[in-house]
């Protein structure tokens, strides 16, 4: 992931200004715990589950973790991590509030979260039924992003972060990755070891009653 630590500061930052419009939707995936763990300090808060292994709830629940989407008119995007379970306002607030300009545009399915958000930060809000092609490009987004992750057979929730930047870095620098990516790695080294890696505790450890 010293890889991703590096591209990481090339993508170019997302910002919505005023007049311009973004569809936003949400995304959830099943928390997983995927990987090694001898060497760090973490201890599996559940029994393991084997690949493919439902949540023990159904539906939306708190074994999920929220990633909030969003394309622009530009074609720019962007995927952000956002807790645990269906999305809140205030949680919508805190990973769209510097993303998006008072006078922007969002576009987004019947999510109650919405509303009150976009009062807030002053951005106008149009919303439309989840199928409806008003709102193909997100949709569109998802289907990438689920093709992408199929590749790893499985991505660690503790590396999830890291996997939305190299996604959006392959999206973004659709031609020439190679060349770009060599380019981009040999003027922005980092610092980063395998040992610090190793230590790191996976996100919104809280809802098992462990601190992160």
């Amino acid at each position: 992931m010293t890889f991703i630590d590096s591209i990481r500061r090339h993508l170019p930052r997302f910002h919505a200004d005023a007049c311009c419009a973004v569809q936003l939707d949400e995304t959830y995936l099943s928390e997983s715990f995927k990987g090694n763990h001898k060497r760090g300090r973490f201890c599996l808060p559940r029994p393991a589950h084997h690949r493919s292994t439902p949540a023990s709830k159904r539906g939306l629940s708190k074994e999920q973790i929220c990633v909030v989407t969003g394309v622009a008119d530009d074609g720019s995007a962007f995927l952000t991590m956002s807790g645990r379970g269906l999305l809140s306002k205030n949680r919508a607030i805190a990973a769209l509030d510097s993303k998006l300009s008072p006078g922007a545009l969002a576009i987004t399915d019947k999510a109650t979260a919405y509303p009150g958000a976009m009062e807030t930060l002053g951005v106008a809000l149009t919303q439309t039924e989840a199928d409806d092609h008003a709102i193909n490009r997100i949709n569109t987004l998802h289907s990438l992003f689920r093709g992408f992750l199929n590749g790893f057979r499985g991505v660690s929730t503790k590396r999830l972060d890291e996997y939305l930047t190299w996604f959006l870095w392959r999206r973004t620098y659709a031609q020439d990755r190679e060349d770009v990516a060599v380019r981009q790695v040999n003027v922005t080294p980092c610092d980063n070891t395998v040992r610090d890696w190793a230590h790191v505790m996976p996100p919104y450890m809280d809802y098992w009653g462990v601190t992160a």
